[in-house]
């Protein structure tokens, strides 16, 4: 039966074989590129709204702001746009929301994460997130279900929203953004797929270099079953520790 492998194995091009896991690498990886830019493109497009929003925000250019506030607040899981003075109180909103109709006072949890609790609605908290955060937390806070379960403030249960500070105009007027942080449509199956994939590639590509090093042990004359489970094992590293053997033993024999 080893008689078999090792003949068959022997007979492989590891550099055709190579060409081939390369270019089927890349296929994978730009069809997955796509598949998450498909999935996931309102999210890309309401950061660098935000982004861009921001940096008007910070350097003075005001010109536009408000179109751009406009376009923002119509995105899908956008709640609102508001405006605070240094008393928290709402002098502008964009979408008339509940939580604009009174005073946006916070109350801050007893949680591990930063919360706060919204005094118009106690079963709604909001959970500040910066906007170097914002693809993030709303691509795997809402494929992993997040939903308040580590508040220690009543009911566990919440309604999670995200509460990203989008600058101050001046000392009197902060801009905020308020969003459901809503589960994407197919988010989780899209992340999923994903990693199934660079797993399937991590494993594929540990078998090719073990192998690898099988067939060349083999036909130098070194135990191939020794040195494919260790590179197995351990990878590239496994690779270099048997080329440097392989080196040592040459040397040794010559």
């Amino acid at each position: 039966m080893k008689n078999r492998f090792d003949a068959a194995i022997l007979k492989w091009h590891f550099k055709k074989i190579t060409v081939a896991y390369t270019v089927t690498a890349v296929i994978a990886t730009v069809v997955c590129a796509v598949v998450i830019t498909l999935v996931f493109r309102t999210v890309f497009a309401l950061a660098w709204q935000c982004g861009e929003l921001r940096d008007k925000i910070e350097t003075g250019k005001l010109q536009g702001v408000s179109a751009d506030i406009e376009k923002l607040a119509a995105f899908p899981g956008v709640i609102d746009v508001i405006f605070l003075d240094s008393e928290n109180h709402v002098t502008k909103t964009w979408k008339h929301s509940r939580f604009a109709k009174e005073d946006f006072a916070l109350i801050r949890c007893e949680s591990q994460r930063e919360y706060y609790l919204s005094a118009v609605d106690p079963r709604v908290v909001f959970m500040p997130v910066e906007h170097g955060e914002m693809i993030v937390t709303l691509i795997f806070s809402s494929t992993f279900s997040h939903n308040g379960h580590d508040i220690n403030e009543g009911s566990c249960n919440k309604t999670v929203n995200f509460l990203l500070n989008l600058g101050e105009l001046n000392a009197e007027s902060r801009v905020y953004l308020i969003d459901t942080g809503e589960e994407i449509p197919c988010g989780k199956g899209a992340v999923y797929a994903v990693i199934l994939v660079i797993l399937l590639f991590l494993f594929a590509n540990q078998v090719l270099l073990a192998l690898w090093a099988y067939q060349n042990a083999l036909k130098a004359k070194l135990s191939p079953i020794f040195w494919g489970i260790l590179v197995l094992l351990s990878g590239t590293v496994g690779v270099l520790i048997y080329l440097l053997y392989k080196r040592r033993y040459r040397h040794i024999k010559q």
